[in-house]
């Protein structure tokens, strides 16, 4: 257990104030003796001492029991800073106990649910990573198995060859989420910004991912506004597939895909709406964290970092991204960039 240093401290300094009384009091008579050699024949050092005797003791035993006061405050801080070193981040402190700390209480309550969100947040991630990592490895070794195991026509060694592939692509778009988003929270400065045509950028990852949109039958409504942007096309372009890949998972076959390129003064709106399952105001305000998914989500699979790679790419193009979801308007992801004339 961590020591309280406060009480030692506050004990002293009980004494020093005594102290600093009693001998400020005789300094004060003997300059008015000096001052007034009239009063020196009748002067006697220890009246002064003695006619504050009773002041000294209240004013000490006061003192004592304010300081006795404030340490077990300090003390109850300290025992939950212990807590928290020793890995429990369930602590909580009393704020109605906290007297003149009760806001340094209420930040150490702040503190500990952060950690505590922080470290459940962690844990999930480790189990999700697993699986989902564990899941392809799987996959790709019963089908060796089975390719060593006996002699396949070659349609059916053709189909595990299929299936081996799109598991290894899995583990690779996993394993470069993971270094992406790594990458990205390091950066602080955008490399290789050039000017492009956003407006066709957006085009190509819709054509992309037509494939997907065919699979599922959606109907997509594009309405792209003439818009040239600012910055790393490399990375904004994983911004639109990714926003549009998502919206292909959560869209139910035959559901509708509506994406907008608008221009506004001095910023360019691209928003990806559709009309698949909403998502609760708690989770919108989590949905950009790392590792975070939704309850309504988290079967589609993924380890929650795709918009967190979103969110931090748009950052370092000083914009901003936001979702909207309701009945009236369904589910819509809007990022918002500064046109190019005002750009830094």
């Amino acid at each position: 257990m961590t020591k309280n240093p406060f009480t030692r401290v506050l004990t002293w300094l009980v004494v020093l104030i005594a102290f600093l009384i009693v001998m400020g009091t005789l300094a004060f008579d003997f300059a008015l003796m000096l001052t007034f050699p009239h009063l020196a024949r009748n002067f006697n050092p220890l009246n002064p001492v003695l006619a504050l005797g009773p002041t000294v003791v209240i004013l000490t035993v006061v003192l004592a029991l304010t300081f006795s006061w404030l340490n077990k405050k300090i003390t109850y801080l300290t025992k939950g800073i212990d807590q928290v070193a020793a890995g429990n981040f369930a602590a909580h402190l009393d704020e109605q106990k906290g007297g003149p700390l009760s806001a340094s209480y209420q930040n150490f309550n702040q503190m500990t649910d952060q950690l505590a969100k922080t470290a459940t947040l962690r844990d999930d991630f480790i189990n999700q990573f697993s699986h989902e990592f564990r899941t392809p490895i799987a996959s790709i070794q019963g089908l060796t198995d089975l390719m060593q195991e006996r002699e396949l026509p070659k349609k059916e060694r053709q189909a595990y060859l299929a299936l081996i592939s799109k598991e290894a692509h899995r583990l690779t778009n996993l394993s470069t989420n993971v270094l992406t988003l790594t990458t990205l929270e390091s950066q602080t400065i955008l490399n290789n910004q050039t000017s492009f045509d956003l407006t066709e950028q957006v085009r190509q990852a819709v054509i992309l991912l037509w494939p997907q949109l065919e699979e599922h039958k959606l109907n997509v409504n594009l309405t792209l506004a003439p818009a040239t942007a600012f910055g790393n096309a490399d990375l904004l372009n994983q911004v639109w597939v990714n926003l549009i890949n998502n919206a292909i998972k959560f869209t139910p076959d035959g559901g509708h895909l509506t994406i907008k390129i608008e221009r506004h003064d001095d910023q360019i709106a691209v928003s990806v709406n559709n009309d698949g399952p909403l998502i609760s105001p708690t989770d919108q305000d989590h949905l950009f964290e790392k590792f975070y998914q939704a309850d309504n989500r988290s079967n589609v699979g993924g380890l929650g970092l795709g918009l967190a790679i979103a969110s931090r790419i748009i950052a370092l193009h000083q914009g901003r991204i936001t979702v909207v979801s309701n009945p009236a308007d369904h589910t819509t992801f809007t990022v918002y960039l500064p046109s190019k004339g005002s750009a830094k």
